[in-house]
């Protein structure tokens, strides 16, 4: 009994439910094999699930990368590290190799290291991390405030590592042109457990306070 490619295969994993075909697990050694097992023993995986004694939360990112062949980076560097492990545990090492490269871009960060965004798109940046811009977000990075039209409001503070600026030198980064705000930024000062720098943009004189999990640096450490 040979198993066509479409054939719809039920996996169960730490006790939750996922369902994908044989053709998508061919990407991971781990999975291909538990599939190739089925087939000699002659089971009827679309009824019957495998089960896999493993925590399920990142699961959902490996079957959309076996499944795309793409996966978004996440804001928070220890969910980066468990799709990472997953990724070596199931047999998929082209994905484990690309989450171990952006592990190395990631922070902590110190000063006079050279950061870029993330994500060039600040406001995808954003959607990805929670971040709304229609005031239903109680935490937004000191370096997007302006968007909190918060009456008589004459500083703000930074929900992470509580620093607080007046309005009139906290400049939210969509007042500037995209060419002062997307260059190479330069790491100018570190607050709390490294969770938020003042970052300054190639030659520009503005200091942002930004939140380490929208920025990455440039190149790898050596």
């Amino acid at each position: 009994m040979v198993f066509p490619s479409m054939t719809p295969i039920k996996l169960n994993v730490g006790g939750h439910n996922f369902e994908t075909t044989v053709g998508t697990l061919k990407g991971s050694t781990r999975l291909a094999e538990m599939a190739r097992e089925a087939e000699e023993l002659l089971i009827d995986r679309k009824h019957e699930a495998i089960f896999i004694d493993r925590d399920p939360r990142y699961f959902p990112d490996i079957l959309k990368y076996l499944r795309e062949g793409k996966l978004r980076f996440s804001a928070c560097g220890r969910e980066i590290e468990g799709i990472r492990e997953d990724a070596e545990y199931y047999g998929i090492e082209a994905l484990a190799e690309k989450l171990r490269i952006e592990e190395a871009h990631r922070g902590p960060f110190f000063v006079g290291e050279r950061v870029v965004w993330r994500d060039s798109n600040i406001r995808r940046l954003c959607t990805d991390m929670g971040i709304q811009f229609n005031g239903s977000t109680e935490k937004l990075p000191l370096c997007l405030n302006a968007f909190r039209d918060i009456e008589g409001m004459d500083e703000h503070c930074c929900s992470w590592c509580h620093l607080t600026r007046s309005v009139l030198e906290n400049n939210c980064i969509f007042d500037f042109p995209h060419s002062h705000t997307h260059c190479v930024g330069t790491i100018a000062k570190v607050y709390g457990d490294s969770c938020c720098y003042d970052v300054t943009f190639g030659n520009w004189p503005e200091v942002f306070h930004v939140l380490g999990n929208m920025l990455r640096l440039e190149t790898e450490r050596k």
